[in-house]
């Protein structure tokens, strides 16, 4: 190769090589609404923008645009650089634009938050709630038992049936019981009572506690000698209970029960022999008994 035609390739090379590195260069550009900025504020846009197309510094070639926005008096600078979020300055002078936005064009690529690989929020665990308790409306009991009968020498054995509306802590109930006489000293005996009951419930982690009052009236019923029949009378009682209630299952409870009542203005009846030899079974005057069961809560 010739001094000539090195000269030549020395000469390309100087004037290609410039003219690559603008190729390769990918200035900032400005915002369309910065043409309508106030004539200071749009020169010093320019000016940052003409600044960027200057390979070697830290803001050139980065590409990105800049734009203005101008309110009154208020002037915001706002840089874009490629795929990250909008960076926005407030400035107080059009002297201010070139070294800001320089400034901001700068800055390190892990400070911005890159739109791409924001990071996507971890998915909130599913929280199952827990199934609510059943709630109860009505209360159905059914229970067996056996009751002494003060001062009628007999024992008693019957069923009861009772429905209950709970409130709050409170079981106001009515009842219907019968009862028949299972041992006697004298004639049959038969009782039946409907009344109503009014318990305070205290509840503890696996059974309820329940005491309260109760009210019936009672049809007692006993034989006569033959042939006069049957004798019959009602009383008003009074009574106190208490129950303890365990779940079986959510809906199904099972019931213990005791409780006491006594005759209202009744005293202990004194009876005789009858003519021809029975014995009367004298009328109670009160009663206390035990009893178990279930109850279905609807």
């Amino acid at each position: 190769m010739g001094p000539t035609v090195k000269l030549l390739v020395l000469l390309l090379t100087a004037v290609a090589s410039p003219a690559l590195a603008a190729s390769a260069c990918a200035p900032a550009t400005a915002e369309a609404d910065v043409k309508d900025a106030p004539e200071p504020w749009r020169a010093a846009v320019e000016a940052l923008v003409r600044s960027t197309t200057q390979a070697g510094h830290p803001w050139s070639c980065g590409g990105g645009t800049v734009g203005l926005r101008v309110r009154g008096d208020a002037v915001t600078l706002i840089v874009v650089r490629e795929g990250e979020e909008p960076i926005e300055r407030d400035l107080p002078l059009p002297e201010d634009v070139v070294p800001l936005g320089q400034a901001l064009l700068s800055l390190p690529r892990e400070r911005a938050v890159p739109l791409a690989s924001a990071p996507t929020p971890a998915a909130s665990p599913t929280v199952v709630a827990p199934a609510p308790a059943p709630s109860t409306r009505l209360i159905v009991a059914g229970q067996l038992g056996g009751r002494l009968a003060g001062g009628s020498r007999a024992a008693l054995l019957g069923g009861e049936v009772s429905a209950a509306v709970p409130f709050d802590a409170w079981l106001p109930a009515v009842h219907v019981r019968y009862d028949g006489a299972a041992f006697q000293r004298g004639s049959g005996l038969n009782t039946v009572a409907v009344g109503a009951r009014f318990s305070r419930v205290f509840r503890a982690s696996s059974f309820d506690l329940r005491a309260g009052l109760s009210a019936a009236a009672v049809v007692l019923q006993r034989d006569l000698p033959r042939p006069a029949g049957q004798d019959t009378r009602i009383d008003g009682r009074v009574g106190a209970l208490v129950a303890v209630a365990i779940p079986v299952t959510t809906r199904l409870h099972a019931v213990v029960t005791l409780d006491a009542d006594l005759a209202l203005g009744r005293a202990r009846e004194v009876v005789t022999a009858a003519a021809n030899g029975d014995t009367l079974t004298p009328f109670p005057f009160f009663t206390c008994g035990a009893s178990v069961g279930v109850e279905v809560r609807l």
